[in-house]
């Protein structure tokens, strides 16, 4: 049994059919919409570092004061639609040099604030989210080859929400160690001679599926519905059919298969069905159809959201059906109403 609620989560996403899954690479450099910059405290708190050719996760430890480098991205992604789905997204960056003599694992985190590579220093640096921070660790960075970063998250949600895009931080875990070289990472810029050494962003996106549902209700005193669904969008290679039927605050699972042939389900009794179909990304779309029977009033309850919620449907009726809730569902707070489309 599988709670209901389990499936509200994609109720957010827009779907829109289209058929491709798009990759596209994306740089920090200045002419092609980017920014990158380093900052540094210390006796270089005030100091701006635009236009140099090194990005620091890195920490020096002079004789007196210890100083703390840091460094800013941002890509201009602006070309993936709002309704993307990320299926990878990796940021590479090349080392000038790395220093090993203490283990440097590193954070990443997204910027919460607009910032220019011009005028950005430690002293005015922008806040960040630190919830969602990105932890990498040491295996990640003490190579001397390219360093590659999976940021699948950041890129979801600074493309779900463009408002939030501002952009990458990256610091090490812990600035507050001592070794007299110094330690970490010190990366080429966008400012680097060789254009092969500038940071990148490779993104792998595709947009929502589409499920259309073609619906035979059930003949009076029988049991001969049947539901043929449509998929279009996501990858166009599509994995997995999962059929559900709800039923008094928990969805059962009916069937499941990997041909086109499930995506035809027959002899089913009325009430409400949800098919979710997979493609070979693991993005999934979904649709609910109400089966009515002929001569009858098709009810279903809803006892599961804190309400006592009824959808109705008569047979061969054509009306959307529409569940509206306020209420949490499990941990996700769904503070606008929301709808089931259900054919």
């Amino acid at each position: 049994l599988i709670k209901f609620s389990t499936f509200l989560f994609f109720l957010f996403v827009s779907i829109i059919g289209f058929s491709q899954v798009t990759v596209g690479t994306y740089y920090s450099r200045n002419a092609e919409g980017g920014s990158d910059v380093m900052i540094a405290s210390g006796v270089l708190k005030n100091k701006n570092f635009s236009n140099k050719k090194t990005l620091n996760v890195f920490q020096k430890n002079p004789r007196h004061n210890s100083i703390v480098f840091r460094s800013l991205l941002d890509f201009d992604i602006s070309n993936i639609p709002e309704n993307a789905i990320i299926v990878n997204a990796t940021l590479y960056l090349t080392p000038k040099n790395v220093n090993n003599s203490i283990v440097h694992p590193i954070y990443i985190e997204r910027i919460k604030e607009t910032w220019s590579d011009n005028t950005v220093k430690w002293n005015n640096q922008p806040k960040v989210y630190q919830s969602d921070k990105l932890f990498f660790p040491n295996s990640v960075t003490n190579s001397n080859s390219e360093h590659q970063f999976n940021i699948k998250k950041h890129i979801q949600k600074m493309i779900s929400f463009s408002d939030v895009n501002h952009g990458l931080r990256l610091r090490l875990k812990n600035e507050n160690m001592f070794a007299p070289g110094g330690f970490g990472m010190i990366y080429h810029s966008s400012e680097a001679v060789n254009a092969a050494y500038h940071p990148r962003l490779v993104v792998t996106y595709e947009l929502p599926i589409e499920v259309t549902a073609t619906a035979q209700h059930c003949s009076a005193n029988l049991d001969d519905g049947k539901i043929t669904v449509t998929t279009t969008g996501g990858s166009l290679n599509y994995a997995t059919y999962n059929w559900y039927k709800y039923d008094m605050g928990v969805v059962t699972q009916i069937h499941s298969g990997t041909t086109s042939a499930d995506a035809t389900l027959d002899n089913l009794s009325n009430g409400l069905y949800l098919v979710e179909v997979i493609d070979d990304n693991n993005v999934m779309g979904y649709k609910y159809i109400l089966l009515g029977k002929g001569g009858i009033t098709t009810t279903v309850q809803f006892n599961d959201l804190n309400a006592s919620k009824v959808l109705s449907k008569k047979h061969n009726e054509d009306a959307l059906l529409k569940y509206f809730y306020t209420t949490n569902q499990g941990s996700r707070n769904y503070k606008n109403s929301r709808y089931i489309d259900a054919t």
